[in-house]
């Protein structure tokens, strides 16, 4: 299917996406699936509307204040594509291959879209804010930068991920500008499984929703440190090992000047089994993490 679909566009002269020479879709959308819009270079101050570009190449394309509205990029390659100021409203990015890629500059904005199990190695975010979307599927290695959740939906496994409230270095400030909307707000997890997912540079969180499965909670990062020594008074030697690596490993460096000390943190009961490598272990020292936020944080903790 794909093949076939990408045959038809050889001797066809793309000069514009102003009208595709496939007619529309079966769903009613423009036909440019398996286009090759890389062939345009960049596209600047364009609004492209209920378009489909499943498996379109965008490969090295710089996208310049472009809107989209109900847009289909899945399986796209938008390998090393560079957005700026741009908007994508009701959009899919389903398995769109977004490797060593530029998203967010100049505050570019996502709503109401879904990305399900993108690419995305190597991948730079900025400072896009994305707002009622929903992340799905696998994701593993993502450093979402200051990038602003409002209204989100994570659903699948997260492993290794990191939101930052500000940027990690001065001079990206300095080059960028103090980043805008950033943080989790209003944002559910509930049918999410996370593995290893930080917070960091003041990155805000304000009513967001924990897994419904249980296994991570949302804690108060500075008291957790302050309440070490009564954590660890009472606890069995080989529990006390796994929580003083635990604690080492989440125990917070030195803040960069100018950068802002994390407050909360999100603790998961998969990070202390991971510590142990022991189911057992694990689940008993996140479980007396839990208890001791529960008590200290009830706010925080439910």
């Amino acid at each position: 299917m794909a093949s076939k679909l990408s045959l038809r566009w050889r001797g066809q002269k793309l000069e514009n996406l102003e009208r595709s020479p496939f007619s529309r879709t079966e769903d009613g959308l423009a036909d440019y699936r398996n286009a090759p819009v890389a062939a345009l270079r960049q596209l600047e101050g364009l609004l492209l509307m209920d378009t489909d570009f499943s498996g379109a190449d965008f490969s090295k394309m710089r996208l310049h204040a472009v809107r989209f509205a109900n847009c289909r990029f899945d399986r796209a390659d938008f390998t090393g594509v560079s957005e700026q100021d741009s908007l994508f409203d009701s959009c899919s990015f389903i398995c769109t291959d977004w490797r060593v890629g530029h998203i967010g500059r100049e505050h570019s904005q996502y709503r109401r879209s879904v990305f399900e199990s993108p690419k995305l190695a190597k991948t730079n975010f900025y400072n896009p804010r994305f707002e009622e979307c929903r992340f799905a599927g696998a994701w593993k290695g993502v450093d979402f930068n200051t990038s602003g959740f409002w209204g989100c939906e994570f659903a699948g496994n997260f492993e290794d991920i990191m939101f930052r409230g500000d940027y990690l270095y001065a001079s990206e400030r300095a080059r960028y500008g103090a980043p805008r909307d950033t943080g989790l707000h209003n944002t559910s997890f509930t049918a999410a499984e996370l593995h290893w997912v930080g917070l960091a540079g003041g990155c805000a969180v304000d009513r967001v929703e924990m897994p419904r499965s249980n296994n991570a909670f949302i804690c108060d990062l500075p008291r957790l440190f302050r309440d070490e020594a009564s954590l660890l008074d009472g606890a069995a030697s080989e529990l006390q090992q796994v929580l003083k690596k635990y604690l080492d490993v989440i125990r917070p460096g030195p803040v960069r000047e100018g950068v802002v000390a994390q407050q909360l943190i999100i603790v998961s009961r998969h990070d202390l089994v991971s510590v142990s490598r022991s189911d057992v272990l694990g689940g008993a020292a996140y479980d007396r993490l839990h208890a001791s936020a529960a008590v200290a944080d009830p706010t925080l903790v439910h």
